[in-house]
């Protein structure tokens, strides 16, 4: 039955991606090429190959769906990035199911760089949030094979959210908690401080006052880890001022 089910999916992909590639084509009557209608078909034979587990297809399929949109007519970053950030979950997909361990990390490479772009279309459509959600993503597929490249992507990601406006905050404050476990792990002690420094800001907006204790003890350790005393008793003198704030405005 489930036989059946992908060889019908791979089908209808294979009809959808002739059309897509027929609305490319130009003619003595048709002197351009009809992108929307290219990345609308790309888009369906990318969703039905997907479904049939058909990996490779899959993403090149929203590639060309990606890539087509922002060649029409009424180009949309925004579109793109989803099919960039599809094609990022596909080529993750293979990596999981790859045996070999170079091919694993080509596929690796490729999943959290698609993933990039895919939050560089959605900073050009003004969809920050999102943007900063693709980062994390990015980061979390290098998690386990490439430390290097997920601490370089966090870096980022901690740059870029010490840009946005304090009303998105309450949105993307989870992306940098969930990043300052993996870069401490990591012994990242600069993107750590740097990332705990962006929590604390938020912390303190949000009047998040159990994190912002949390926040400010986390503080003290990476720098005592780190072997920087004298910036651990700053600190330290910090969080003791900053108890004694919340606890007045608690009176």
């Amino acid at each position: 039955m489930a036989d059946k089910f992908a060889a019908k999916r791979v089908e209808e992909a294979h009809a959808e991606l002739k059309k897509a590639n027929k609305a490319l084509k130009t003619s003595l009557f048709k002197w351009s090429a009809d992108y929307d209608a290219a990345a609308r078909h790309f888009e369906a034979a990318a969703s039905r190959y997907s479904m049939a587990n058909m990996l490779q297809d899959a993403k090149s399929a929203f590639l060309q769906s990606a890539e087509s949109k922002l060649k029409s007519e009424y180009a949309s970053p925004y579109f793109a990035a989803k099919h960039y950030e599809s094609a990022a979950g596909c080529a993750q997909r293979e990596a999981e199911q790859e045996l070999d361990n170079d091919a694993k990390l080509q596929l690796v490479d490729e999943s959290a760089a698609l993933m990039l772009e895919a939050a560089a279309q959605f900073q050009a459509s003004g969809h920050m949030d999102r943007c900063i959600d693709c980062y994390s993503k990015s980061a979390k597929f290098c998690h386990d094979h490439r430390a290097d490249r997920a601490l370089m992507t966090y870096n980022k990601m901690a740059q870029m959210c010490n840009n946005v406006s304090l009303d998105m905050v309450a949105m993307l404050i989870d992306f940098v908690r969930d990043a300052i476990g993996y870069v401490c792990g990591q012994r990242s002690f600069d993107v750590a401080i740097e990332l705990l420094a962006l929590h604390k800001k938020w912390a303190l907006h949000l009047g998040q006052v159990r994190a912002l204790n949390q926040v400010l003890t986390a503080t003290v350790v990476v720098y005592l880890v780190a072997g920087q005393g004298q910036l651990a008793m700053q600190s330290l003198q910090e969080a003791l001022e900053s108890v004694q704030l919340i606890a007045r405005l608690c009176i």
